[in-house]
């Protein structure tokens, strides 16, 4: 797997990643369109997070980044597959060429998010990524994780990507304590360092 090299659009690896429209603006799947992320995920970050640092992994097209950008100080977004597209350039994203398991950086985040791309990280093995993410977070900071609920919930061992979550909490202790369907389509979860767990939502 060459995770720094960039294609420019379409992913050419059978890994399902994200696919845009033509103008590569907004997904090309309508149950993963950007609107599903501003009207459901948003105001949950914004209600229940502080946030002023955010690793947005798997950008992608940097659709997600630039939303994020305009409401919090600093975005930090990495992919090791393609560019960002121009159109969602802003000041305060630092796009960087990276996968997360290549990923340095001293940098303390207060959000990890993982916006349909953790299934992926089967590659590295999901307790590894988890466990490189408690090290990047701040104290009482936050891991969101977004997939297909097939990947989750219905527990389909057969479905590429397939995880448990709880058997992975508990094994990288960390707390679930936030747990939610966006559009009947994404299990969307907030996960928080048990040594540092402080929410109750």
């Amino acid at each position: 797997m060459q995770w720094n090299k960039w294609i420019e659009k379409d992913s050419t690896i059978n890994t399902g990643l994200q696919r845009y429209d033509s103008l590569d603006i907004d997904a090309d799947d309508k149950k993963n369109l950007i609107v599903h992320f501003t009207t459901s995920v948003l105001p949950l970050i914004k209600k229940y997070c502080t946030i002023n640092t955010i690793l947005d992994v798997g950008c992608g097209n940097g659709r997600i980044s630039h939303i994020l950008s305009q409401t919090f100080r600093n975005v930090t977004a990495i992919d090791a597959f393609r560019k960002p597209n121009k159109t969602y350039l802003n000041n305060n994203i630092n796009f960087i060429s990276s996968s997360i398991e290549e990923f340095e950086t001293t940098e303390k985040f207060d959000l990890i998010l993982f916006w349909g791309v953790f299934y992926l990280m089967y590659f590295s093995g999901y307790d590894q990524v988890l466990i490189k993410c408690k090290s990047l977070l701040n104290k009482s900071g936050i891991i969101i994780l977004a997939d297909d609920k097939v990947r989750t919930i219905e527990k389909k061992e057969n479905v590429p990507g397939w995880y448990d979550i709880d058997k992975l909490t508990q094994h990288v202790e960390l707390e679930i304590f936030y747990d939610t369907i966006v559009n009947n389509y994404y299990r969307t979860i907030f996960l928080q360092d048990s040594n540092n767990f402080i929410k109750d939502i």
